[in-house]
């Protein structure tokens, strides 16, 4: 791997053997009017990134040890607003196209306003 050229040298090494039961008698009733309530929202968020994916060749995101991405929080966020009313659909699709995964994608991983605003006229 990579650390070994950059003078890193792993201390630890793990090997995980997962084991699962299968159990469907969950009460999905939550999960299901979440996603009632979010559908087409995140529908456009993926016809964003497949947009931007088609015109980058595929997308690279970064990881935060605590939060995971650094760019799902605020598009989790605004489903959940969606949800609660605090923001209608039309507004929430627009933040997330402009202030939500597109300002991340331009300015944290470096992918150029050309390259966006073409994916954008591919939709």
């Amino acid at each position: 791997d990579g650390s070994a050229a950059e003078g890193l040298t792993p201390v630890v090494q793990e090997y995980v053997l997962n084991t699962y039961d299968a159990f469907d008698d969950y009460n999905v009733a939550a999960a299901d009017a979440y996603w009632a309530d979010t559908a087409s929202y995140w529908k456009a968020v993926r016809a964003e990134w497949d947009a931007v994916a088609q015109a980058r060749g595929g997308i690279t995101i970064a990881e935060e040890a605590q939060t995971g991405t650094v760019i799902s929080g605020r598009l989790l966020t605004i489903a959940n607003e969606i949800r609660s009313g605090d923001l209608g659909e039309a507004a929430a699709i627009a933040e997330a196209r402009q202030g939500g995964s597109r300002v991340a994608l331009r300015e944290d991983y470096g992918i150029s306003p050309s390259a966006l605003a073409s994916a954008n006229t591919s939709q």
